[in-house]
């Protein structure tokens, strides 16, 4: 953002390393990386035993960090697929990167990251990580056979001062729900979500996804952003891949590779096959597949025979095996399958680049074009969103929730819910990293679209800037009751219908325009009496200040 500086006394970046600065920006005013020292050996005498080389810069090479940046605080940005802004544009950021492509982010790392933003001067910290919580956030020494005084969850403990200490953090509650890792059960949420002063934040349902596109690189403007449907072989997890496109009918084939193709035909390459044909249902997507991957296709463009809507191909036979082939595979509209193969009869060796957050979809459309039921809807609790109280006192979290994407994993939102790889579609669209291939979050075009709760804590990360910048003489306290008690009351169900109450939802979903408009704040943002015996009374009352 050309219209930024920094602030005096920035850029800031890894100590005694000054050459970090160089990721530094107007605008990302601070640049530290951990990974030396979590790379470091056991034994600094014979570091060849187990040290762990990595990418020591701050450079993002996984990209889950610029993505959940670019919920913060990107600038309007214009993908493919969509244009937007992060949720407070003109905020300054920082960048402390605890996780390499081979280190872990550490507990002791994460804390002295958190310790080295608030001692930098950032009003906010934003964190998308950590594990499941197993005991109190403040529990100490024999609670957990420690020694004394040891806190038992030394991130929850940490966090836990920063928050007190003036700092607004919101920290994702964590991904264990029932679509997530874990069986449906209580008690999943995250440490340090778990610390009693920062914000926990869970995921509600966008009230749109994003479906694949299909364009050619260079072509004319009717061959981009082809819109497709995915497959049981394409997992949107990915990011968007390009290869050159063969159409198999050059290949001494009929076009619809129900037999086998010459071997090598399709190295490094993508098929153009067409559906069918009708006459033979022996024919299947399977089949087609197969003998395209031993020709060595490492993606497929099906098409329709006929002018029906394309359907979602499946690749599973009757045992539920699949050809080894994970993506891209896709169906278009014959129309557009006809308008591809003719390009390719003039242009051999065109480049397609599948895209599999090519074209945004509604949520109203995604069920018409499904059928799901009971119908999603914006705002539903998604369902890996971990599921509170805090397992070891028994308080309220998450703190509330946010817009987190779409929920791949629910079976309920499946296009076939008896096929396990046929994933459902991601509803967040962000900025990822396009440096590094074998990144998690990566795309070559520079945006993707994703699911987490990840994403729905730095929505409240930037409402906390907003309430801030409205309300200059409030407290880390106040902007966090801001935020929680201003609520909006609409996640009143699940995404597979069921009703949902505080234990998931927490105070409910973030208004950002009332927490701007608050003047009221309370102290502590909730209450819990904690695990009660059958018929046992309430303990003690609790005091809350407003």
């Amino acid at each position: 953002d050309s219209s930024l500086s920094a602030p005096a006394g920035f850029p800031l970046c890894t100590t005694d390393h000054p050459e970090d600065c160089s990721y530094t920006t107007g605008k990302v005013i601070v640049a530290r990386s951990y990974i030396r020292q979590q790379a470091a050996p056991s034994d600094p005498k014979n570091p060849a035993v187990d040290s762990l080389p990595d990418d020591y810069s701050p450079r993002d090479r996984i990209g889950h960090g610029t993505a959940v940046a670019s919920v913060v605080a990107a600038n309007q940005n214009t993908g493919p697929a969509a244009t937007f802004t992060g949720i407070a544009p003109k905020a300054w950021l920082g960048n402390y990167k605890v996780e390499g492509q081979i280190t872990g982010a550490s507990e002791d790392v994460l804390v002295a990251a958190l310790n080295d933003a608030f001692n930098d001067g950032f009003d906010i910290a934003n964190v998308s990580l950590g594990v499941l919580a197993t005991t109190g956030p403040l529990d100490v020494g024999a609670a957990c056979g420690n020694a004394a005084n040891v806190p038992c969850d030394f991130m929850a403990f940490n966090f836990e001062k920063i928050a007190k200490a003036g700092m607004v953090v919101a920290v994702a509650v964590g991904n264990e729900g029932y679509s997530g890792n874990q069986y449906p059960t209580y008690g999943l949420v995250s440490s340090p979500a778990n610390a009693p002063s920062v914000i926990a934040v869970g995921g509600t349902l966008n009230d749109h996804i994003f479906e694949p596109s299909v364009s050619v690189t260079g072509g004319p403007a009717p061959l981009q952003k082809i819109s497709a449907q995915t497959s049981d072989a394409y997992s949107s997890f990915t990011g968007a891949t390009s290869a050159p496109l063969v159409d198999v009918a050059t290949l001494g084939n009929d076009g619809y590779a129900c037999t086998a193709l010459p071997a090598y035909s399709l190295y490094n390459l993508y098929a153009l096959i067409e559906r069918g044909p009708s006459t033979n249902s022996n024919c299947t997507f399977n089949l087609k597949a197969t003998n395209a991957v031993n020709a060595g296709a490492i993606g497929i463009v099906f098409y329709m025979y006929d002018s029906t809507a394309p359907i979602a191909p499946e690749l599973q036979d009757a045992l539920g095996d699949a050809p080894p082939l994970f993506g891209p595979v896709v169906m278009i509209a014959n129309s557009d399958g006809v308008a591809l193969k003719s390009y390719l009869a003039s242009n051999p060796g065109a480049t397609v680049l599948i895209d599999p957050a090519g074209t945004e979809t509604s949520l109203t459309a995604y069920n018409a074009e499904f059928g799901f039921s009971p119908a999603l809807a914006g705002n539903q609790l998604v369902g890996f969103s971990s599921i509170g109280p805090d397992p070891g006192d028994f308080s309220i979290k998450p703190d509330m929730v946010a817009t987190a994407g779409g929920d791949q994993s629910n079976p309920f939102n499946s296009p076939d819910p008896n096929d396990f790889y046929f994933f459902g579609q991601s509803g967040m669209y962000l900025a990822v990293q396009s440096y590094d291939p074998t990144g998690e979050v990566y795309s070559p075009n520079r945006y993707g679209a994703f699911d987490g709760t990840s994403f729905a804590a730095p929505l409240v990360a930037g409402a906390a800037a907003m309430v801030w910048q409205a309300h200059p003489s409030y407290t880390a306290a106040q902007v966090r009751s801001a935020l929680v008690n201003s609520s909006a009351q609409d996640t009143t169900i699940d995404d597979t219908g069921l009703p949902v109450n505080a234990v998931e939802i927490g105070a409910g979903r973030l208004d950002a325009g009332a927490a701007v408009s608050a003047n009221l704040a309370a102290s502590p943002v909730s209450v819990s009496f904690g695990s009660l015996a059958a018929g046992g009374a309430l303990p003690a009352p609790k005091p809350i200040s407003l």
